[in-house]
């Protein structure tokens, strides 16, 4: 299905506006462009809810969440634009009386909202080039107010119930009533005066939303945009919550719900599709967080949670029971996760960019909240609904790429090297110990050189036009002892390579080797191709998802690996999955077990593939399959191979490769 060509949003504003109040400096209002509204995709998804059988409506509560840095941005952009935070309320005399407020600071009070705003004061008469008897003072306004929608409008005005001074030190301060009555005539109304007017997002919103209904919901969805008003705002310890209330209907026809069943050919070619265009807008937003500082945990979380939901993807699409509403449900699952990233990275102070990422972190409240109300709502995201999303960040489209993106590889805290490896590999034969020497001492392998300068041809030239490339790696075509040499001296060095780069420690490379051994023999029986048709081609799974001697997974692994690569290189797809291996056992077998010295050396083999096959949320399901002694038929299948590569009965794999020659 063509995706149609949407026009683009027009800007949607926020209006922060001071009163105009005589001897203040600022009488214009103030507008802080391009912050889009967060009411705005706090409604989004209301998008394409199907209302037959609605005969009830009742209000609902939608929050906006301004965090106390974002508050602060708004604050700074709007009414302090001097350089360093500074807004100047009086200059005159020559520079004799002169105020400046700096650097306000939020945070909450009994419930109420505490800001903190520097001031420094100085009040005298010029006289020639010198200022007559100045009364200076240096130090702190506090404005302890209540936040709430003015009545009728989506104006949120501040309320001041309380104000105090501090000096330099934070200490209470005492000052005469003049210095007194000026603070309050110029900072404090400067300060209690700043408004968030957000009628026009509301009006913005509504036109952008009316489109995405489908046409049969067009007119309930209407009424129900029309019947959008202001509601309560709450202070939190870190944020204010601005609640904004719709009507929305209720069903009371719909039955109970049943499972659903396998979707027709049509129904799982647009579930793919939708799911595709998902994942891209995922990758889309993840990575607009390049040059920002993450931690080593912000990597895993925003690693593991693009593994675990494009792993629950490949999961689906051999499921009996495929949900027409598994965008939604991993939209939600993954805003849980991500969205406090999100925030703590793109909000804090003079960070760049980051107030049009707002409306998704209302968005992730919600639709948490709309989806509790009643699964019957039907709640969904289409795929317009997504491009008009992404381009709330950039013009950039939404495009399900093959390619490898460097930037997301570094993002997740995977190393950026093209994956040109295995040139400055070590001579070795399979099985020996790894290498004493510095990396800067080994050798490279001149003949595996060769081998990858013949390889690269194949991202682009069909395969039928380099038969002498295919023949070293058919395993019919050869003798059978001489291709299992060649294929376990690849997996070997690809070892070597991933502990060389710091991958393995050193005390778990003699249990590596044979896990990735083992692995290359339960994922494809140490195949790259096989013969298809009269033709030779590369090997994929049987559900279409996986690929070539270590059958990495094309989706889980998009934007991750070249995927042409993974399908043509056989000494890239060897590499690629020496990668995975390592990843799973250092970041999540050897970190997050407590016991791992307990588990023998067979129960972390097993675990390590499990995760490989299935993904992160395997960890727990092998552990507890494992210790009620009820392992699935791939775990057994693989232990099965873990102990004859153990062995050395390299003949036992005659059972899949066919008798040798």
């Amino acid at each position: 299905m063509r995706i149609p060509q949407l026009d683009k949003p027009r800007p949607l504003f926020y209006h922060m506006t001071m009163k105009n109040i005589p001897g203040t400096a600022f009488k214009k209002p103030f507008i802080v462009k391009h912050l889009v509204a967060q009411i705005f995709f706090a409604l989004a998804i209301f998008m394409l809810i199907s209302t037959t059988g609605y005969t009830q409506s009742t209000v609902h509560h939608l929050p906006i969440t301004l965090e106390y840095p974002l508050l602060r941005h708004l604050v700074v952009q709007a009414a302090f634009t001097e350089e360093g935070d500074r807004a100047t309320l009086l200059d005159e005399e020559d520079g004799c009386a002169r105020i400046v407020a700096s650097d306000p600071q939020f945070s909450s009070t009994d419930d109420q909202l505490r800001s903190l705003t520097h001031v420094s004061l100085k009040l005298g008469k010029a006289f020639g080039n010198d200022c007559f008897l100045p009364i200076q003072w240096e130090g702190y306004l506090e404005l302890v107010q209540k936040p709430k929608f003015v009545p009728e409008t989506f104006t949120l005005a501040f309320e001041t119930v309380a104000s105090n001074l501090y000096t330099s030190d934070h200490k209470p301060a005492r000052v005469s009533p003049f210095i007194w009555n000026r603070i309050r005539t110029d900072v404090h109304r400067h300060m209690e005066q700043i408004a968030l007017d957000l009628a026009p997002p509301v009006d913005d919103l509504k036109t952008f939303l009316l489109p995405l209904f489908p046409p049969r919901n067009q007119q309930v969805a209407k009424t129900a945009l029309d019947t959008i008003e202001p509601g309560t705002v709450v202070v939190g310890s870190d944020h204010i919550k601005a609640h904004v209330n719709i009507v929305l209907p209720v069903d009371t026809e719909s039955e109970a719900s049943t499972p659903e069943t396998r979707l027709t050919q049509e129904e799982q070619a647009r579930f793919i599709q939708n799911w595709e265009r998902w994942d891209a807008f995922l990758v889309h937003i993840i990575t607009q967080l390049a040059g920002q500082k993450l931690t080593l945990e912000d990597r895993q979380t925003l690693l593991e949670t693009l593994l675990v939901t494009r792993h629950r993807f490949s999961d689906a699409l051999n499921s009996v029971e495929q949900h027409r509403d598994f965008v939604r449900v991993q939209f939600t699952d993954v805003w849980q996760q991500l969205a406090p990233i999100f925030r703590k990275t793109l909000l804090r102070p003079n960070a760049d960019g980051g107030l049009g990422y707002l409306t998704f972190f209302t968005a992730s409240d919600a639709l948490l909240a709309l989806d509790a109300i009643s699964p019957a709502m039907a709640i969904d995201i289409s795929n317009d609904g997504l491009i008009r999303l992404a381009r709330i960040l950039d013009d950039a489209p939404l495009q399900y790429k093959p390619d490898m993106d460097v930037t997301l590889r570094l993002i997740l805290g995977l190393p950026t090297h093209s994956m040109e490896p295995l040139q400055d590999l070590p001579e070795q034969s399979p099985n020996k110990s790894p290498p004493q020497k510095s990396e800067s001492t080994i050798k490279p392998l001149s003949w595996l050189k060769s081998l990858i300068s013949t390889v690269v041809w194949a991202k682009n030239v069909p395969s039928t036009q380099k038969p002498a490339y295919f023949s070293q790696w058919l395993p019919g075509l050869q003798k059978r002892s001489d291709y299992l040499t060649k294929v376990r001296m690849l997996l070997d060095r690809a070892a070597t390579a991933t502990h060389t780069r710091k991958k393995i420690p050193l005390d778990l490379y003699k249990f590596y080797i044979p896990l990735i051994q083992a692995t290359a023999w339960q994922e494809s029986c140490y195949r790259q191709f096989h013969v298809k048709k009269g033709s030779p081609t590369y090997l994929l799974s049987y559900n279409g998802t996986s690929v070539g001697l270590m059958q990495v997974n094309e989706r889980v692994w998009r934007g991750i690996y070249d995927i042409e690569r993974l399908r043509w290189d056989v000494a890239y797809n060897a590499l690629a999955g020496n990668e995975i291996a390592a990843l799973y056992l250092k970041r999540y077998v050897l970190k997050q077990i407590d016991n791992i010295d307990a588990l023998d050396d067979n129960t972390v083999a097993g675990l390590v593939y499990a995760i490989y096959n299935g993904g992160p949320g395997h960890l727990k399901k092998y552990l507890a399959r494992h210790g009620e002694n009820k392992l699935y038929l791939t775990d057994r299948l693989f232990l099965q191979k873990w102990g004859w590569v153990l062995a050395k009965q390299w003949n036992k794999i005659d059972r899949c490769l066919g008798k040798a020659r």
